[in-house]
């Protein structure tokens, strides 16, 4: 999976590697759909193919390290995964013990407009969870206020 991380980060016009993990991610055990997940977050930005099916193990009750995996990538890409971000809300809230509704959180600040006031909403009402929620929504706040926020870097058209 290093060799197809490593191509998909370099190779601009090449979308199998990227697709390969899709596939993974979509179709192995449980070890190999975790790996895919980390491995597309390490792409960052050139994984944005793979928002909708980072997205669709975010609420998947038998994988949560999966799940976990898939909220942090999601925040790797940026800005070109908003689309996920009815479905990282949903996790944060239908999970809040879980360390996929702590990284949904984080990257819901990381990847948001911050005039999204569902988003808003969703974090500030996640505050009063449980600790570890509570500060993960705290930093996702933190981070959707912050001049650094990714989301003011347009999103990326994908053809």
């Amino acid at each position: 999976m290093e060799t197809w991380t490593e191509m998909a980060k370099t190779e601009q016009d090449n979308h199998e590697p990227i697709e390969s993990l899709i596939k993974l991610l979509r179709t192995g055990d449980m070890i190999e759909r975790t790996s895919a997940a980390v491995c597309l977050g390490q792409v960052g930005p050139r994984a944005a193919l793979a928002v909708d099916a980072l997205a669709a193990t975010l609420c998947d009750p038998d994988n949560p390290a999966t799940a976990q995996e898939a909220a942090r990538s999601l925040g790797e890409i940026g800005p070109d995964a908003r689309r996920a971000i009815p479905v990282l809300i949903q996790a944060m809230q239908q999970f809040p013990n879980e360390g996929r509704a702590w990284f949904a959180a984080e990257t819901l600040g990381r990847i948001s407009d911050p005039s999204d006031a569902r988003v808003r909403a969703a974090l500030s009402a996640a505050t009063h969870g449980n600790r570890s929620l509570c500060s993960f929504a705290e930093y996702g706040l933190k981070e959707l206020d912050s001049p650094n926020n990714r989301s003011t870097t347009e999103p990326t058209l994908q053809f």
